[in-house]
């Protein structure tokens, strides 16, 4: 439950292997956290698959799709531009830092057919030391910019961080990334 509303939760099956709709038809957020290791896959990255996740959907409910992407963000604005054809609004929200250093992370596409008005309420999200860049409107146009949408013909997985990415953040084996790792880095 978010707020109240129900959630819902998407196990990565085709809809040819789902019997009928999933329990979570109606909800009032979506949130598509399909994740591979550190790569999103093809097949849940393109107009068809967003556009069935939508038709699921509560008539005023919001979508989020979890992405990781970095410098350059080509991959996640295409995904952008494709979510963006299915509802009226859409926001970006993403770690502030990325956009000025050559960092890797997450990145959330908001989309819904009500405005996101949520996204900048003062003091949200609470408590975080590293505020997220919020990119809604015209802000977000200007960074979809002229990313065409995706398809399932011309769908391609994230790209993987190079294999040496990780490294440089972390304290050891394993490493530590975020709040956390920034921690550890300035003690080191």
């Amino acid at each position: 439950m978010i707020d109240g509303c129900p959630a819902g939760s998407l196990n990565g099956a085709s809809a040819s292997e789902r019997p009928g709709p999933p329990p979570w038809s109606g909800a009032q957020a979506t949130i598509v956290d399909l994740w591979a290791g550190s790569t999103i896959a093809r097949r849940v990255a393109s107009l068809q698959f967003y556009s069935g996740v939508s038709r699921l959907m509560a008539p005023a409910g919001v979508f989020v799709a979890n992405l990781i992407d970095g410098p350059g963000f080509a991959w996640s604005r295409r995904q952008a531009a494709t979510i963006a054809t299915l509802f009226a609004h859409v926001a970006i929200v993403m770690d502030g830092r990325m956009l000025a250093d050559p960092l890797i992370g997450n990145v959330l596409v908001f989309g819904a057919d009500v405005p996101l008005d949520m996204l900048s309420e003062p003091g949200w999200p609470a408590g975080d030391r590293n505020p997220p860049a919020v990119l809604s409107g015209e802000r977000a146009t200007r960074w979809i910019g002229d990313a065409s949408p995706v398809d399932d013909t011309e769908a391609t997985d994230s790209p993987p961080p190079r294999a040496d990415y990780f490294a440089r953040f972390s304290k050891g084996p394993g490493g530590l990334v975020g709040t956390l790792g920034d921690a550890v880095r300035r003690q080191h």
